[in-house]
């Protein structure tokens, strides 16, 4: 357990670190909002920041989400409806209101430019949805909240084995689901990206490149590893931790988001990233695929799981670089 606690310590360090807010730097070429992946197109005003502090139209967010959104003039006040909640947010006003209750804004509602602009976190996650915040997209990312990964302990335990499992193929809106999930939970974390680094000194002390962190790569690395966690993957079973899961493998899952030629490390039970690194290096195949000179790019996930709260690994490196679709 002690294991489980410092790996998750690490993990929010890195994610209070991520949801800070954004530097003004940010704003200069302007700042984008997805919802669900998708871009909000606002009319006028685009969402600034000030003080420290992102503003965004409340139109534009709240009517993409299905809102009705009532501007009362007399009032500077803005009453945002659905089946589920009603809103009231006061401009100049740093306490709103969702279904009665009181929330504190860390900056009141503002009109610029003719527009209702709020910090739109704490608004949204009172509604339910998650806020993010990816400064190499520059880009607030907002969905639901992150998949129950117990629904597919589930599915294992009603089908009794592995070989039963259904072989799920992720439709386009799964995959730009899990695209969101990744960034919502703040993108590759320390520990990941700690494996990444030790990875590319192997590669330097036999004078080879670089290999460049590819998003898409870290998404299928960081799911697969979580489906063996939940699952209950046990090494030496008959299916190997590669070909295991509800979506037909890594391999699979891999070509789901047009990944090919995939190279694939696996372990599971390693304490720290250099642990899991040297018992890659140490191990011929494993050692082959990380040093293989026509590889340019990789993605490494790591999950908690299992009764003595072993970690689980699988990395993929590729021949080139994927953007993210």
């Amino acid at each position: 357990m002690k294991a489980g606690m410092r790996f998750f310590s690490i993990i929010l360090v890195f994610l209070i670190f991520i949801f800070m807010p954004a530097a003004v730097a940010y704003a200069e070429n302007g700042i984008i909002v997805t919802i669900h992946g998708q871009h909000v197109e606002f009319e006028g005003q685009q969402p600034v920041i000030v003080d420290d502090r992102t503003l965004v139209p409340v139109r534009g967010v709240f009517e993409h989400l299905g809102f009705e959104v009532d501007w009362q003039p007399d009032e500077q006040l803005v009453m945002l409806e659905s089946p589920n909640y009603t809103i009231y947010i006061k401009i100049g006003n740093d306490i709103f209101f969702t279904n009665g209750v009181e929330y504190t804004l860390d900056t009141p509602a503002k009109i610029i430019n003719g527009r209702t602009m709020v910090p739109i976190r704490l608004i949204l996650e009172s509604v339910g949805l998650y806020v993010g915040w990816s400064a190499d997209l520059q880009t607030v990312l907002i969905g639901d909240p992150p998949r129950d990964w117990r629904f597919w302990q589930a599915v294992i335990e009603s089908t009794q084995s592995a070989a039963a499992l259904p072989n799920y193929r992720l439709t386009e809106s799964m995959r730009r689901s899990w695209i969101d999930e990744f960034r919502l939970l703040g993108g590759a974390n320390v520990f990941e990206l700690e494996v990444i680094r030790l990875i590319n000194l192997e590669r330097a002390a036999y004078e080879l490149p670089e290999l460049l962190i590819c998003e898409i790569h870290m998404i299928v690395s960081r799911f697969h590893a979580q489906t063996l966690a939940d699952l209950g993957f046990i090494a030496g079973a008959n299916t190997s931790m590669h070909d295991y899961g509800p979506y037909g493998g890594s391999s699979e899952l891999a070509r789901t988001f047009y990944l090919f030629a995939t190279r694939r490390n696996g372990h599971m039970g390693s304490q720290s990233p250099e642990e899991l690194v040297n018992y890659w290096m140490s191990s011929s195949p494993h050692r082959a695929g990380i040093l293989a000179s026509d590889n340019v790019s990789i993605g490494v996930g790591a999950a908690l799981g299992g009764a003595d709260d072993v970690f689980y690994y699988m990395t993929l490196s590729a021949n080139a670089p994927v953007e993210s679709h």
